[in-house]
């Protein structure tokens, strides 16, 4: 259960639920009694009503309020991440320009991003791991937040709780944002300047948000808390394991993965896998085991926008997780022999008599058009 208050019921329309498809809460009557666990896949409209889906039914958690929860998303995550992006930059730019309108800014871009997570998890998910065309100081807190939300979703976070969690994940570089973009392109090893500045970062960060009117204690103790280390190790205070926010944590495993799994000047992007297996040797170190554990799990084996290819020759991008953390949904486009399709052959691999043979390294996207990958659009 999360932290923080007690977390209200919403309702669950029937168009949140698909045949076939992982449902993504714990559903309940109206009597609070769980109906089906999250993870459970329907697998016909009669099995709505044999389990009891066919009145109201209720989940933990929601909208930012009922009218939000209840109006539909008016674009798809791949329409709207170049806007979000825009979004990031103007938050960095008021920090000069207009400082008293950061706080509004940056609540309004998390609760917009917290809506895309809700609703469609496994494209922003996707998005963390592909989209990597843009600045690096505005393009790392989208991802970072997005990587953070899924935690919070499997962990029933409020809507309030995941807002404040999102805003500190975006805010938490804001007085280092030019630092930051020169160490992503920087080849030789840090100077004892930028070692000092990276170590102060949180603390820096916490009192700039403050200044500028933050007055939410779980956003702002996030901030201050995202470098601090399981086992003490790490900074500002060198805090260890109960005395750190469980929020703060969360963040430091989304920042932790974005990084190694996005390209620098001076190396390549890790694989999920790779980056996954590392994060369970280390588990209760740096990182807390818990949510650590519950990290790779929600991700996945292969995480959406992983590469794969399958037993048969075809290649394609993982698209969605499955019930089964091996057995995810794959949108092909490429075949046996190399050729890019016309249109993407989606394979359910809980389904498929074929395997995944192999994880890739990220492919040359620049002829994939994400949308049409995840069938948003047909050519």
């Amino acid at each position: 259960m999360a932290i923080g208050k007690k977390p209200v019921m919403t309702r669950i329309r029937r168009s949140e639920l698909a045949v076939g498809q992982r449902v993504r809460w714990d559903i309940y009557d109206s009597k609070n009694n769980i109906l089906v666990e999250k993870g459970t896949i329907l697998k016909s409209e009669a099995d709505f009503v044999t389990v009891g889906l066919s009145g109201d039914i209720f989940r933990i958690g929601g909208g930012l309020d009922d009218s939000a929860d209840l109006t539909p998303l008016d674009s798809n995550i791949f329409d709207e991440i170049d806007h979000l992006e825009l979004r990031m930059r103007n938050v960095l730019r008021a920090i000069y320009d207009s400082p008293h309108e950061v706080p509004e800014r940056i609540q309004k871009l998390a609760e917009r991003i917290y809506r895309y997570v809700d609703t469609e998890p496994d494209a922003c998910i996707g998005i963390a791991h592909l989209y990597h065309e843009g600045n690096y100081t505005e393009l790392h807190p989208l991802h970072v937040a997005i990587l953070a939300l899924v935690v919070a979703q499997a962990r029933q976070y409020t809507a309030e709780q995941s807002v404040s969690l999102a805003s500190a994940a975006l805010s938490k570089h804001l007085s280092v944002a030019r630092l930051q973009e020169d160490l992503h392109s920087q080849t030789q090893p840090l100077s004892i300047e930028q070692r000092t500045l990276i170590q102060s970062y949180p603390q820096k960060s916490f009192d700039l948000l403050q200044r500028v009117g933050v007055k939410d204690e779980d956003w702002l103790r996030a901030v201050l808390e995202c470098q601090e280390n399981e086992d003490g190790t790490g900074y500002p205070k060198g805090l260890q394991g109960h005395q750190i926010s469980e929020m703060a944590k969360i963040i430091a495993l989304a920042d932790r993965y974005s990084a190694m799994t996005s390209d620098r000047n001076y190396k390549k992007a890790d694989l999920s896998s790779s980056v996954l297996k590392r994060f369970f040797q280390g588990k209760g170190t740096a990182l807390n085991e818990e949510l650590t554990l519950q990290f790779i799990k929600e991700l996945g084996v292969y995480p959406p926008g992983t590469f794969v290819k399958l037993s048969d020759g075809y290649v394609g991008v993982v698209i969605g997780r499955g019930a089964h953390a091996s057995k995810p949904k794959v949108s092909c486009y490429q075949d046996q022999y190399g050729r890019q399709m016309a249109k993407p052959v989606i394979r359910n691999m809980f389904r498929d008599p074929e395997k995944i043979a192999a994880t890739l390294p990220p492919q040359d996207i620049e002829n994939l058009n994400l949308k049409w990958i995840w069938g948003y659009m047909f050519v």
